[in-house]
């Protein structure tokens, strides 16, 4: 009985931490509260017991109390005064108040600790397009809202603390970078970044400490003396995610001999130390392993599971699969943290710090010839999770095998996917728009967009296609000659395979399905280029779709008297400003919804208030990438889903067209 009601504890405790965890992951704290109810039945069913449904929902304060934190924090301006540094990136710095976070991008010279004066906020807003790093997203999840537009270091501002002086001795090191990597995880090198980013230099270190005590005291003592060291380090430095991972997971180590309770309370303690990086990888990888390998208890089953849930994490959180990290991650791992050892002298003996640094810069090699890139579409992410669960919780050779075919088409899987796409890409003040057909029969793109002393083709366009596994375009449509329609075509045409360039209206777009340049004879205003835009009808799935360029009401109005033409997606001409989108013309085009390209805070105010009140009156939906980031749209058989990159979901049906 004993031993069935402590079974029954683990089970609860283990249960609830995953439930709490997957909690963090919703935004909303509405619906949170949803779920929590929801679970809060299950585990009424399950246990049968008032004590559990009530620490259940005591365990959910957390994640809706962190929503409501993150949604107040989002919203408010941060208060002026005095900010200490408590991190110091590559590009940027982090201040705080303990109340409130701001980004600090002028981090020259500054230092640990250091105390600097805000007098001014404006929010953090990078480019958002999902399968690309965005800025924004990554210091949106860790709390940060705000970046410091004005602020000023006190003279007397050198902190005092023994983690700054810390930094700065590291600083006036002759190799001071290398310490900045091996201590902060800092990269000022574009190649070593990934060490720094996958915390692997400290794990590396604590790793191989471990190891070696193991052979001089008992495992349990070991453990101690490591988690000590993990502890000062997180002191003397700034807090990492992984870092606190480590810390957590030891502290559970040493309490809890029942390996369920170990990992249920980690996940825990995690959760509540750092509960913005309740989703990085540095934190699902490695608890994800060990919760999927759980229900294995054969050697060969345990690897499979724990290599695909690397391998589908690599797909969710990088778009790609790097096959020698996967492989031999654990022996990099080693080699670091022998690294770090071998270089704590040249801390002292400089010159053997400098060789160091070179030997770290030679040694190193690229790994992108063991990488698969593509950011795995949502159906195939959904199959891998279904197969992943379930055969962790039941080993059966057909489904190994079944999912080791499923991982072997990940290479193709793009050119699998039965859906239509349409991506309107966010590319600041400017258009650029990606039609992929059914199983990649053709891809398409209307406009690339330029960005002054910035190369949007090697930056953008093309580490787009290959997180979506698109290798050429079949056609390059150029609205027209405007350096934020076709400032990067130029650029990719050289850098990619661009089989046709578009440039007339009286040319064919070499696809099979129903696509026209309309109005080739117009009478265009002589005094601007933006009357002369190709202008795109095309349509699949039952849905129609219309992209003028810059072209103004003048065209428009030339448009529906030449042509009987409804669409049910409008891209907003000239990025909504006033000289397009006549009441007229969006009465006969009777579009569902708008897409509106345009840069935050341009300094054109596009898109214009008249006309966004004008869809407002009809009607029309509206969706701005300045806003929303990349808008995506994909259909199948008559059904539409629209996405945008900060998380809006809805879903259209074919109109009923007279």
């Amino acid at each position: 009985m004993w031993k069935r009601l402590c079974g029954i504890r683990e089970a609860f405790w283990l249960g609830a931490a995953v439930c709490v965890w997957l909690l963090f992951w919703i935004d909303d704290p509405d619906r949170i509260l949803a779920a929590a109810l929801l679970a809060g039945i299950w585990f009424s069913l399950r246990f049968r017991k008032t004590s559990y449904v009530l620490m259940w929902l005591a365990l959910c304060l957390m994640p809706y109390s962190n929503a409501w934190r993150m949604r107040a924090n989002a919203a408010r301006l941060p208060e002026k005064g005095e900010y200490t540094i408590t991190q110091i990136r590559s590009c940027y710095a982090v201040a705080s108040t303990g109340k409130d976070q701001v980004l600090v991008y002028e981090k020259d010279r500054l230092s640990l600790d250091e105390q600097i004066v805000v007098r001014q906020f404006e929010p953090v807003h990078t480019s958002n397009n999902p399968g690309l790093f965005s800025f924004q997203k990554y210091a949106n999840d860790r709390g940060i809202f705000f970046s410091a537009s004005k602020m000023e270091r006190r003279g007397d501002s050198k902190p005092q603390t023994l983690r700054g002086r810390i930094w700065q001795w590291t600083e006036s090191r002759k190799a001071s970078s290398l310490y900045r990597l091996l201590f902060y995880g800092i990269s000022e090198s574009e190649e070593l970044a990934w060490i720094g980013s996958l915390g692997l230099p400290m794990i590396g270190l604590f790793s191989v400490l471990r190891g070696l005590l193991k052979r001089r005291v008992d495992k349990s003592t070991a453990g101690w003396i490591v988690l000590g060291l993990e502890l000062v380090c997180l002191v003397l430095f700034p807090v990492s995610p992984s870092l606190v991972r480590m810390a957590c997971f030891g502290v559970c180590a040493q309490i809890f001999e029942n390996r369920d309770r170990r990992m249920a309370f980690s996940i825990l303690l995690f959760l509540f130390v750092c509960p913005g990086a309740a989703r990085s990888m540095a934190f699902v990888l490695p608890s994800g392993i060990l919760l999927a390998a759980k229900f294995q208890t054969g050697r060969g089953g345990k690897k499979l599971v724990q290599t695909a849930f690397g391998i589908i994490c690599q797909m969710a959180f990088l778009g790609r699969v790097n096959l020698f990290l996967l492989a031999g991650f654990g022996s990099m791992r080693k080699m670091l943290g022998l690294f770090f050892i071998a270089a704590l002298p040249g801390l002292y003996m400089q010159g053997y710090g400098i060789w160091l640094e070179s030997v770290l810069q030679r040694a190193f090699f690229s790994f992108e010839r063991f990488e698969i890139i593509g950011m795995a579409p949502w159906w195939y992410l959904l199959a891998l999770g279904i197969w992943l669960l379930r055969i962790s919780w039941k080993w059966k050779r057909v489904r190994a095998l079944a999912g080791a075919a499923m991982l072997l088409v990940y290479p193709y899987v793009w050119k699998l996917d039965p859906f239509f796409h349409v991506y309107l890409l966010d590319v600041g003040q400017g258009d650029a728009t990606v039609i992929v057909e059914p199983f990649q029969k053709s891809v398409v793109m209307i406009d690339a967009a330029g960005r002054f002393n910035h190369d949007n083709a090697y930056e953008l366009y093309i580490p787009f296609f290959a997180t979506r596994q698109i290798t050429a375009l079949d056609a390059l449509v150029v609205t027209h000659g405007d350096f934020d329609h076709d400032g990067a075509v130029q650029s990719l045409d050289e850098q990619f395979e661009v089989k046709k360039i578009v440039t007339d209206s009286n040319e064919k777009v070499p696809v099979d399905y129903a696509f026209e340049l309309l109005l080739a004879m117009r009478q265009a205003d002589q005094k601007s280029g933006n009357d002369e835009s190709l202008i795109s009808f095309f349509s699949y799935d039952g849905f129609s779709y219309l992209w003028t360029g810059d072209a103004s009401k003048n065209i428009e109005e030339q448009l529906i008297e030449a042509y009987d033409i409804q669409a049910d997606i409008l891209k907003a001409g000239h990025h909504g400003s006033k000289t397009s989108s006549s009441r007229a013309f969006l009465q006969a085009l009777n579009c569902r919804l708008a897409l509106i390209s345009a840069g935050y805070r341009n300094r054109f105010d596009h898109p214009d208030r008249e006309v966004l009140a004008l869809m407002e009156e009809l009607g029309i939906d509206r969706l701005n990438t300045a806003d929303h980031g990349m808008i995506h749209i994909s259909t199948l058989k008559g059904l539409m889903m629209v996405q945008s990159a900060d998380g809006l979901t809805g879903f259209i049906r074919p109109a009923k067209r007279n």
